[in-house]
């Protein structure tokens, strides 16, 4: 595993130049140190409610941020707290389901890391 402090040593650069993107973008981030957990936020394009996605990178980069959507009272990913899933004008999203965000770039899609549905898929950087 990736000790704690090689982790805070990436994400310390990369952070000031995501926190500018969030700000262009409508997003605001919030990076729990304790928690090696980082939190974006936005209000919902669609008017649907507040967006908070969490991104845990605990070993990060030797494995990828678990990604999810969650409550922002509970941090639980729920069906509510998800964007659309499934497929949208006939293509796949990367919403699959609950909690699952189905990219090479989110951990919960790696089913050796995060019990995700790609049994198939090795991260970049190989196996841990």
């Amino acid at each position: 595993m990736v000790p704690r402090e090689v982790t805070l040593a990436v994400l310390a650069d990369e952070l000031a130049v995501a926190g500018e993107w969030a700000d262009d973008n409508g997003w605001q981030l919030d990076f729990e140190k304790d928690l090696l957990t980082l939190y974006a936020s936005r209000g919902h394009p669609a008017g649907c409610g507040p967006l908070l996605l969490e991104g845990l990178c605990d070993g990060y980069r030797a494995l990828p941020p678990a990604w999810r959507f969650v409550d922002p009272a509970s941090r639980l990913p729920t069906p509510g707290t998800t964007p659309s899933r499934g497929q949208i004008n006939g293509k796949s999203t990367i919403l699959h389901s609950v909690g699952v965000i189905c990219a090479h770039f989110s951990r919960t899609a790696y089913k050796q890391y995060a019990g995700g549905p790609h049994g198939n898929w090795e991260s970049a950087r190989g196996r841990p």
